[in-house]
């Protein structure tokens, strides 16, 4: 048993965790009048790589779905795409779902980014857990209908491997290249999330 902190006046205690893994953290709580109660917080430490290949594994265990359920059910819409409900869907289920705005739209995915300071260019080198968002060009942004994907590979030739909702219907990988203008059809940034 590790002592946190005694008898302090403050609401909020900060707990710096010495290793990942599971943490079962007792209080006990004692008003002025010397009541007290206890209650056992269950805290789970994760680090960043371990939080993103959770995110990728939860969008990957939907490889080959088609027609978009259970994500616009789940959503409570039926959009005309769900690209954008399928990456809010897979944050969510992952325990994430604060890392992301809950909508179906992609252009609030691109302007949350942008207001957070995590909007990479779409010529900057995308890490994988990152979000790509595209505008198709034959309606101008932040018009016209696009894409928003789940970036799974990075090649150092440029190729980026996404997993993607509403792809011809299904959720399958995308690709694009950041490096090569002609194959970055459309591709407007990358929306880092605060893993």
């Amino acid at each position: 048993m590790h002592i946190i902190t005694k008898d302090t006046p403050s609401n909020w205690i900060t707990f710096n965790a010495p290793h990942t893994g599971q943490y079962l953290i007792y209080v006990e709580a004692k008003t002025k009048g010397g009541q007290s109660a206890t209650y056992n917080i269950g805290w789970n430490v994760t680090t960043k790589e371990e939080r993103i290949n959770k995110i990728i594994s939860k969008a990957s265990s939907y490889g080959g779905q088609k027609g978009g359920q259970p994500f616009i059910n789940w959503y409570g819409s039926d959009p005309v795409g769900w690209c954008t409900i399928f990456v809010t869907y897979v944050f969510n289920e992952s325990g994430m779902g604060d890392l992301v705005p809950m909508t179906h739209l992609l252009q609030t995915y691109y302007n949350y980014f942008q207001s957070k300071g995590q909007l990479y260019s779409p010529r900057s080198t995308p890490q994988v857990g990152d979000i790509a968002i595209f505008d198709w060009p034959n309606l101008p942004w932040p018009i016209g209908p696009g894409h928003t994907t789940i970036v799974d590979y990075v090649g150092a030739d440029g190729t980026v491997r996404t997993i993607s909702g509403n792809t011809g219907d299904y959720v399958s990988y995308y690709y694009t290249n950041y490096k090569d203008p002609n194959k970055a059809y459309g591709l407007v940034g990358f929306g880092r999330p605060d893993y």
